[in-house]
C-alpha cells in the first residue's frame, strides 16, 4: 500500500478503486470499518491513534465479502467490551472471546454471550466458535420467594430484590403476621415438609444464593389444649384454660376456681382419667405438655362419715345421740353380735372393743365377746373417703350374775314328734318312746321334726345333731323296715332314746290290669308342711289346704330341706290398714341360693275378707327393707297361684279400692322406697326388686341415680341369670377387695366369660361401670358379643371405644340399650342403678324369647 495512506486524517474516510476483482493488501489494525461494492471500490475509516504497523490483511471483493465481529455490553454498568480487530471472510469460524474487559451489571452475573440483546438468540460461551455477527452480554439474577405453607391468616413477606449467585441474603421475619389455627410460627424451611434447610424467623438468619431461585416455606409447630371436666359435679363451673401449649411446655393445673360441687362429696383434685386410674394432679401442680390435648377430670371423695344403721342381736338398743348408743344384756349374755351398715361404700370402719366377723354388701358384722359384768365400751370410728371422721360409742352393760345359780335340768322328754310323711302309731305322747309308721313306695326319704320340753336339752336324730322344732336332715328309706333313733340328753347329761320304725311299701305290680299310682317314683310328696328332696327329684308339699308348693326336678343343685310354718305373731308385720286374706306363711329352706327354676305356690284365701272392689294378690316380705313386695298371681276360685324363685314370708292381701274409700291397702305399701315415686324407672325398679335382682337400702331408699360398681353389677347379673355352680376360682391381684357378698357372683360371671379382669391382673370391684362396659356385659350374657367395630348409629359413635361398638350396636338393635337426648350414647357416662335394672330386665325378656 502507498505510504500516502498513512498520512490520511484519522477518522476521515479514504477511498480506493480496485483495478480488478483481484486481491489487494492493506493494513487492518487502524481501521474501524470498511465497505466495498461490486465495482471494487472500498472505503476505510481510520481509527483514532491507529497503529499502522500491524500486519496486513487480504481484502476480497465480489462474492468473497468480508465481515468483522462486534461485542455489546448489553446494559453493563462498568468494565469494557472485548474488541476483535480481525476482519473475516464471510462464513469463516470465529472464536468467542471471554469477559476480558471485566464487564459487570449491578445485581446480575455475567453468563456468556447471545446473538440477541433479549437473550432469545443463540448462547455462546467463551472459547466456543460461531460464524460472524454481533454478540450481546448475557446477565442472570435470582429471587427469594416466601410461602405461607397452609397459613390461615396474615400475609407472607415480599422480597422484591434479585440476587447474584454467591450473594448472601437475609431471611425475613414474620413481618406479615402469618397465623395458622392451632399452630405457632416456627421459622422458614427450603422444603414445605420441613425436610430442607431450616432458618430462624426472627430476621437474623442469612444464606448464600446458589444458581437458582429460592422459595422459603413457613414452618408451624402444633399447639395443644388443657380442658377441665366436672365429672358428675352437681353445681359450679369448670375452670377454663384458654391457653394453647407447645409440646414440652409446662402447664400449670388450675384449682377449683368455679366452685364445683358434687352433693355428698368433697373436691379432691384432678385426674387424667374419669375413674381416677390415670395421673392425679393437685391444684397448682404442673406437667409437661405431650403431643396430644389433655382433659383433666374432677375427682370426688365422699364426705359422708355417718353409718346408715347400727343394731345388736341381743338386748335393747338405746340411742342417746346420733353417735352414742347403749345396750343392756342379762348376765347370761357374754357375747354380742353387732351389725354396722355403712352410709357410703367408700367409708372405712375402725372398731375397738369388738372383732370383725363378716361383711355382706355394706353391712359389716362384729362380735364383742368375753363381756364383763358392768360397762363394756365399744368405739367405732367411721372415716369418710375425704378423711372426715365420726366416732360412735356403743356401751354394752352386762347385768350381774344371779344367785344362786340354777340347778342343771334333768328333763329328757320330747314335747312333740312328727314325720314329713306318714303318721305315728301310737299317737305321740312324751312318755311313749317306741313308734311305728307306714309310707307308700313313692316316699324314698323322710324327715323327723322333734321338740324338747327343756330348751337346755340337746338332741340327735340317727346320730346327727338336730335343733328342737326343726326338721332333721333327709333320711333315705329302703323298701321294708327302717329304724330311726332320736336321743335326748338333759342339761345334767341324762339321756333318753325314742325310736320310730318306718315301713316303706314295695313298688306296685305292673301286670294284670292293676291300679295306677298318683305319685311318680321321682316325685316326693308331703302334706304336713315339711319336705326332704334329693337332687334330681320333683316335690309337692302342702300344709293342709292352706298352701301347696310344687318344686320341679333340678330346681337346685343341692338336696332340699323345706319347712312351712304359719306365723303366729304378725303384729310387727301387718298394719291396721292392711287387708289380710290368708295366714302369713314362713317358708324356709336349708340353703341361701335362689332356685334355678320357678317354684309354684298356691294359696287358699278368704274372699269374704276382701273389701269393696279389692282383688287378692300374693306378696312376699322383704326382710332387709321390712316391706311387703307384691308378686301378683292367677286367681282360680278361692285360690291364687304364683311362680317365685326364693322362699321367705308369703301372704295374700287385698289390693285396690276397698268399701271404705279411705282404706289404705297393701297396694300403697307394697313398695315403700322413699325416693322412687315419679322416677322414670319406678315400675321397672319394683319389678326388679320383686324378681330378686336387686334390693333397696336399710334406710328405706333405693337410690336410683347412684352409679353401680363392677362388683354390684356382677351380683345383679347373676341374680338375673341364676347360673348353677360356684364359678371359677378367683385369682385377681385385688381379690381381697371383693366383698364376701360378691365373691360367688364374680366367680360365676368370670366363669361364664361375662366379666374379665384388667391387664394388670386386677378386678377393681369398686370401679364404677361405664355404659360401654355395661353393653359389653349384657351382650356376652346373651351370647351376642361379636367384637367387630360396627357402626352403632349414635351421633357420638366416634367417641364409643372400638372394643364396645359391636356390643352397643347389637344391644341397640335388640332394644335393650337406648340413647340419651339427641340420639347420643354418652359412652363417658356411668351406669346408674335405675339404668342397670332396666337393661337387666330387658336382657331377661330377650333371653326368654
Amino acid at each position: 500500500m502507498d505510504r500516502r495512506f498513512a498520512q490520511l486524517s484519522q477518522g476521515l474516510p479514504a477511498y480506493f478503486k480496485l483495478r480488478s476483482l483481484s486481491k489487494i493488501t492493506t493494513v487492518v489494525g487502524g481501521f474501524s470499518s470498511f465497505t466495498g461494492n461490486k465495482n471494487g471500490s472500498v472505503t476505510f475509516v481510520l481509527q483514532p491513534n491507529a497503529d499502522l504497523s500491524l500486519p496486513s490483511i487480504s481484502l476480497y471483493s465480489g462474492p468473497n465479502s468480508i465481515q468483522t465481529v462486534k461485542y455489546d455490553g448489553n446494559g453493563a454498568t462498568s468494565g469494557n467490551v472485548p474488541i476483535n480487530r480481525t476482519i473475516y471472510k464471510l462464513g469463516s469460524p470465529v472464536s468467542v472471546i471471554g469477559n476480558t474487559g471485566a464487564l459487570s451489571k449491578t445485581g446480575y452475573t455475567f453468563a456468556g454471550w447471545n446473538t440477541q440483546a433479549n437473550g432469545m438468540g443463540t448462547d455462546y460461551a467463551p472459547g466456543s466458535t460461531f460464524t460472524m455477527g454481533t454478540l450481546y452480554a448475557k446477565w442472570t439474577s435470582y429471587t427469594v420467594t416466601y410461602n405461607g405453607n397452609g397459613s390461615t391468616g396474615g400475609s407472607v413477606p415480599v422480597d422484591s430484590g434479585s440476587y447474584m449467585q454467591g450473594v448472601t441474603a437475609t431471611v425475613y421475619g414474620n413481618t406479615g403476621n402469618l397465623v395458622k389455627t392451632g399452630y405457632t410460627f416456627a421459622g422458614w424451611n427450603t422444603k414445605a415438609d420441613g425436610s430442607g434447610t431450616r432458618y430462624a424467623g426472627d430476621g437474623t438468619a442469612t444464606f448464600t444464593l446458589g444458581a437458582a431461585n429460592v422459595t422459603l416455606y413457613a414452618m408451624w409447630n402444633p399447639l395443644y389444649t388443657v380442658t377441665y371436666n366436672g365429672n358428675g359435679a352437681t353445681s359450679g363451673s369448670v375452670p377454663t384454660d384458654s391457653s394453647s401449649y407447645l409440646q414440652g411446655v409446662i402447664a400449670t393445673v388450675y384449682g377449683n376456681t368455679g366452685s364445683l360441687v358434687k352433693t355428698g362429696y368433697a373436691f379432691a383434685g384432678w385426674n387424667t382419667a374419669a375413674d381416677g386410674s390415670g395421673t392425679s394432679y393437685a391444684p397448682g401442680a404442673s406437667f409437661p405438655m405431650g403431643a396430644t390435648n389433655v382433659t383433666l377430670y374432677a375427682q370426688w371423695q365422699s364426705a359422708n362419715a355417718l353409718l346408715s344403721n347400727l343394731s345388736v342381736d341381743q338386748g335393747t338398743l338405746t340411742q342417746i345421740s346420733i353417735i352414742n348408743y347403749s345396750v343392756s344384756v342379762p348376765y347370761t349374755v357374754s357375747s354380742l353380735n353387732i351389725s354396722l351398715t355403712k352410709g357410703d361404700p367408700n367409708q372405712t370402719l375402725t372398731v375397738t372393743g369388738a372383732t370383725y366377723s363378716s361383711v355382706t354388701g355394706n353391712v359389716y358384722a362384729y362380735n364383742a365377746s368375753n363381756l364383763i359384768v358392768g360397762s363394756n365400751p365399744i368405739q367405732i370410728v367411721v372415716s369418710a373417703q375425704n378423711h372426715t371422721q365420726n366416732t360412735y360409742s356403743l356401751t354394752v352393760n352386762r347385768a350381774s350374775a344371779p344367785t344362786p345359780a340354777p340347778t342343771p335340768s334333768s328333763n329328757v322328754d320330747l314335747s312333740g314328734l312328727t314325720l314329713s310323711s306318714g303318721s305315728l302309731t301310737p299317737a305321740f305322747a312324751s312318755g311313749t318312746t317306741a313308734y311305728t309308721s307306714s309310707v307308700a313306695n313313692s316316699v324314698s326319704s323322710i324327715t323327723v321334726t322333734a321338740s324338747v320340753y327343756d330348751s337346755n336339752a340337746t338332741m340327735t336324730v340317727n346320730g346327727a345333731a338336730d335343733a328342737s322344732g326343726q326338721a332333721s336332715g333327709a333320711i333315705n328309706l329302703n323298701v321294708g323296715s327302717n329304724l330311726i333313733t332320736i336321743v335326748v340328753t338333759a342339761q345334767n347329761g341324762t339321756p333318753k332314746t325314742y325310736t320310730v320304725t318306718v315301713t316303706r311299701a314295695p313298688a306296685p305290680s305292673s301286670g294284670g290290669g292293676g291300679s295306677s299310682s298318683t305319685s311318680s317314683s321321682n316325685t316326693v310328696t308331703s302334706t304336713d308342711g315339711t319336705l326332704m328332696l334329693s337332687v334330681g327329684k320333683s316335690g309337692e308339699v302342702s300344709l293342709g289346704d292352706a298352701i301347696k308348693i310344687l318344686i320341679p326336678a333340678d330346681a337346685s343343685g343341692k338336696d332340699l330341706k323345706l319347712t312351712i310354718d304359719k306365723v303366729a305373731d304378725t303384729q310387727k308385720l301387718i298394719t291396721s290398714k292392711d287387708v289380710l286374706a290368708s295366714p302369713v306363711f314362713e317358708i324356709l329352706k336349708n340353703f341361701s341360693e335362689n332356685f334355678s327354676k320357678d317354684i309354684t305356690l298356691t294359696f287358699a284365701f278368704d274372699p269374704n275378707s276382701l273389701k269393696g272392689h279389692q282383688k287378692p294378690s300374693v306378696f312376699y316380705y322383704d326382710e332387709s327393707n321390712q316391706v311387703w313386695v307384691e308378686v301378683g298371681g292367677e286367681v282360680t276360685g278361692n285360690t291364687i297361684t304364683v311362680k317365685v324363685n326364693h322362699f321367705t314370708k308369703y301372704a295374700v292381701f287385698g289390693v285396690g279400692q276397698g268399701a271404705d274409700s279411705t282404706t289404705d291397702t297393701k297396694q300403697t305399701i307394697s313398695f315403700s322406697f322413699s325416693d322412687i315415686s315419679g322416677n322414670w324407672a319406678e315400675a321397672t325398679i319394683k319389678q326388679a326388686v320383686s324378681g330378686g335382682i336387686v334390693s333397696g337400702y336399710p334406710d328405706g331408699t333405693f337410690k336410683p341415680e347412684r352409679t353401680v360398681t363392677r362388683a354390684e353389677v356382677a351380683v345383679m347379673l347373676m341374680n338375673a341369670l341364676k347360673p348353677q355352680g360356684d364359678g371359677a376360682a378367683l385369682t385377681f391381684t385385688d381379690k381381697a377387695k371383693i366383698g364376701d357378698w360378691a365373691q360367688k357372683s364374680v366367680a360365676q360371671a368370670v366363669y361364664a366369660g361375662i366379666i374379665n379382669g384388667y391387664e394388670d391382673g386386677s378386678f377393681r370391684p369398686d370401679a364404677e361401670i361405664t355404659r360401654p362396659e355395661m353393653a359389653m356385659m349384657i351382650a356376652k350374657a346373651l351370647g351376642q358379643s361379636s367384637g367387630a367395630a360396627t357402626a352403632t348409629g349414635f351421633t357420638d359413635d366416634k367417641d364409643i371405644p372400638d372394643w364396645a361398638k359391636g356390643a352397643v350396636a347389637d344391644m341397640k338393635k335388640a332394644g335393650i340399650i337406648e340413647g340419651k337426648g339427641a340420639n347420643q350414647f354418652a359412652p363417658g357416662d356411668k351406669t346408674t342403678r335405675a339404668e342397670a335394672v332396666t337393661v337387666l330386665l330387658k336382657m331377661q325378656a330377650q333371653k326368654n324369647k
